[in-house]
């Protein structure tokens, strides 16, 4: 997964965009508040926001204390990546002006930004906490897509004797069947699997019976 854009809505609901390879796809969390890990990240980038956007007070020195980003969207890959990041800036009249910084290389050997290392690390916790927040609100259906849909390469794999194979598992998985397909993957990864989730008592008592009904190898 790779994050491409992340927005605090109202300063504290968050929004992102990210691609799994395949295509982009967007998430909202307009009912979960992001927690305070995640605030102290973007709140980092506010520095950044204030230089990158050349926000000075009326002494010409940076306004930091009055300005918030609110998200950041990246483009490119490697060394061809760069940010833009985005907030506001808190006026004495009591409004706000919405700020765009100029998009900016995250190559620390090819960008003129000065802070671009402190920059590119305080980018990536932030993303670090993006993903650690996605992953304590997975919905059930996403929990569930972990164990029941087979990932590509490996849905040609035999399944167990007398039973469907790989491939119409895979489609019944794909089609939103709740089967059990845990056979189908390599050993390396059923231990990643149970790791990340163990199997409940039931699922371990229909592995138990398919594994008793597995023929004897001839010596």
């Amino acid at each position: 997964m790779k994050i491409t854009k992340a927005k605090l809505v109202k300063g504290t609901f968050l929004k992102v965009s990210f691609s799994d390879g395949n295509a982009e796809i967007e998430k909202t969390y307009p009912h979960t508040e992001a927690p305070p890990r995640l605030l102290k990240a973007f709140f980092a980038l506010n520095s950044h926001l204030c230089n990158l956007t050349e926000q000075y007070d009326s002494q010409g020195v940076p306004d930091f204390d009055n300005i918030a980003c609110r998200g950041y969207s990246t483009k490119g890959d490697d060394e061809k990546e760069g940010i833009v990041l985005t907030g506001v800036r808190s006026l004495s009249s009591g409004k706000v002006i919405v700020l765009n910084s100029p998009f900016s290389t995250l190559d620390i050997t090819d960008s003129e930004y000065p802070l671009i290392k402190v920059l590119v690390e305080e980018l990536d916790r932030c993303r670090d906490e993006i993903e650690s927040f996605m992953d304590n609100n997975k919905s059930q259906d996403e929990i569930q897509g972990r164990l029941f849909n087979t990932p590509d390469e490996n849905f040609i794999l035999k399944s167990t004797p007398g039973e469907k194979t790989g491939t119409e598992l895979t489609a019944d998985a794909l089609n939103g069947k709740e089967v059990d397909v845990t056979h189908l993957y390599t050993k390396k990864e059923q231990d990643k699997m149970d790791e990340e989730m163990p199997l409940t008592q039931e699922m371990i008592q229909v592995n138990n019976a398919r594994n008793k009904r597995k023929p004897k190898e001839d010596k």
